[in-house]
């Protein structure tokens, strides 16, 4: 069951009187409750078993649970301590206990229960997390990392996130080895994308970024999104860091992942799952849905950051052609990201004992606008994002995807300007920009198009299967595996300013198997796609028509207006 917990601290101390059952009670070690003895009516004290006191009360602030520092002595007289959801402190819950040595039976656990309950009020109460980002706590915002930003709470994860080393160590390295050269000031932004990602997102709607490194192993991707790491956390691929790879399962990766923290995951070419699926995931931020083994909907995680992907093969080539793909990633190749091997070797060898500095750093100046109630995050947001479609404009490069792609460089862009801000440094954000679009997967308006792209592809397999298309209904000798009929007809101009002169006649099932081999899903948005460019010949209300490929038997198929090469 999924709660929504909201916790206000009281303005009056004396808003709630706590109810103290003073029936039960703990006198001299032991806990038990007053009886009513005799004529005269006396209290006595029944003692039920040795006391179990509550050394401290842990509230973890990211879900609101409660948990209890519990000690007692067993009956060698051993101290016992041990964490305890207060969620158990049922007359079965309670009897968890007896496996670690405490004195309790069925008949005295509510005794015990009303004895813990009782010390509530005067007992110490710490505050801690587990999850890491952005957070409301009474009603004002909060960042959850290694150190708290705006609350005392403490990381109680397992995750080696955090300052570690040297700041200036760290910076040192930015200045001397990263500044001046645009694919690792690049790499820098994203580093710390996280944070501005896991903000904005509380605001606005906008997707987790997600950027891919694609390359050989003498590029230097490894060491670039090793540094993207460090801004917040240890950049090893051992240990319980934030670097992962695709030998991991689908289900480890995204329980690894955490809010404002950028991740790696490493080696894209290992991938042996659904990448289509894990893509949208990652972007959207939550797992998939999925049931528990009593049928009910179980908890998943959520999380708003910033993830790199390094691999030798795009990983997008690997999943099915959907257009939502493109503007959820960006893909980066061919780009040298260190400039020789000894620098990749000074920058890994500086992060490995200096890291997680940036982020706490963009943490708190974010904080420190929301308080001024300043809405500069958003303002520079919006900036970029127009300053993006402005460029594409500019260029020849806008269309339908282009204002939704700008997001995902907006938040990097952002992030740059914080970063400015925060480290005192000069990053050349215009040259960012240029960086961002010029590895734009929208800025080739037929790249984005759907349509175009699978009509590309059943050309392409047209021609590298024509023996087994025929051009004429009444072939002599038609192939054993006809796939269909390519037929001469008058020019004609299509709707999109194509010309042509050949059609394909084909049927339902061998097309949509053809787009399946493209990685094209789903064929009702290709034919819609199709149909709006005049490639797609049917009746106004339909995309299938009645189609002859061979002799005078009709089948369930598809008419294609084949494009010439050129405009008229």
């Amino acid at each position: 069951m999924n709660l929504k917990v909201s916790v206000k601290e009281a303005k009056d101390s004396n808003t709630i009187n706590y109810v103290i059952q003073r029936r039960f009670d703990i006198q001299n070690e032991q806990y038990g409750s007053w009886e009513i003895k005799g004529k005269e009516g006396t209290m006595d004290f029944v003692p039920r078993g040795a006391a179990v006191y509550i050394e401290q009360i842990i509230n973890y602030i990211d879900s609101g649970v409660k948990y209890y520092i519990l000690r007692f002595q067993d009956a060698q007289r051993r101290e016992i301590t041990i964490e305890f959801p207060r969620k158990e402190l049922t007359e079965q819950g309670i009897m968890a206990l007896l496996a670690y040595g405490a004195q309790v039976t069925k008949q005295d656990a509510r005794a015990l229960i009303m004895s813990i309950l009782n010390q509530e009020p005067e007992a110490e109460c710490i505050l801690q997390h587990k999850r890491l980002g952005f957070h409301m706590y009474n009603q004002r915002l909060v960042f959850l990392g290694k150190e708290a930003e705006g609350i005392e709470s403490e990381y109680s994860g397992n995750l080696q996130i955090g300052k570690t080393g040297k700041y200036s160590v760290w910076k040192k390295l930015i200045k001397e080895n990263v500044l001046g050269h645009i694919p690792l000031e690049f790499a820098l932004a994203v580093g710390g994308a996280g944070v501005v990602t896991d903000y904005l997102r509380r605001k606005i709607s906008i997707e987790n970024v997600l950027v891919h490194l694609v390359g050989d192993s003498s590029t230097g991707k490894t060491t670039a999104a090793l540094l993207m790491v460090s801004c917040g956390s240890k950049p090893s691929m051992s240990g319980d860091s934030l670097v992962m790879n695709f030998s991991d399962t689908q289900n480890a990766i995204m329980n690894t992942l955490q809010s404002a923290y950028a991740a790696l995951i490493d080696e894209g070419s290992l991938c042996r799952y659904n990448p289509t699926s894990l893509l949208y995931s990652l972007s959207s931020g939550e797992e998939k849905k999925r049931l528990t083994k009593d049928l009910t909907k179980a908890e998943s995680v959520h999380f708003n950051t910033a993830i790199i992907i390094t691999s030798e093969k795009s990983l997008l080539n690997m999943s099915d052609e959907n257009s939502g793909l493109l503007v959820r990633n960006i893909e980066i190749q061919g780009v040298k990201w260190t400039q020789d091997a000894q620098t990749a070797d000074k920058i890994k060898s500086v992060l490995q004992n200096n890291y997680g500095w940036l982020v706490p750093k963009i943490a708190r100046k974010i904080i420190q606008l929301e308080k001024a109630e300043n809405d500069k995050v958003l303002t520079s947001f919006a900036y970029w994002q127009n300053r993006f479609i402005e460029y594409a404009q500019e260029h020849g490069q806008y269309n339908p995807l282009t204002e939704r792609a700008a997001k995902q460089y907006a938040i990097i862009l952002v992030t740059a300007e914080l970063i400015q801000k925060v480290m005192k440094i000069e990053l050349q954000l215009e040259e960012i920009l240029i960086f961002l679009q010029k590895h734009s997967l929208v800025k080739d308006i037929e790249q984005t198009n759907i349509g175009q792209r699978a009509l590309d592809f059943l050309l392409q397999y047209m021609e590298h299967h024509f023996s087994q298309f025929v051009t004429t209904k009444d072939s002599e000798y038609p192939p054993n595996n006809c796939l269909g009929r390519i037929a001469k007809m008058r020019q004609i101009r299509l709707k999109n300013g194509m010309l042509s002169e050949q059609r394909l006649y084909i049927s339902d099932i061998v097309l949509e198997k053809v787009l399946q081999e493209g990685a094209f899903p789903d064929k009702k948005v290709v034919l819609a796609k199709w149909k709006e460019t005049g490639y797609l010949k049917s009746e106004k209300d339909r995309y299938i028509s009645d189609v002859s490929i061979i002799g005078d038997v009709s089948v369930k198929g598809y008419v294609i207006n084949i494009p010439s090469a050129n405009k008229e």
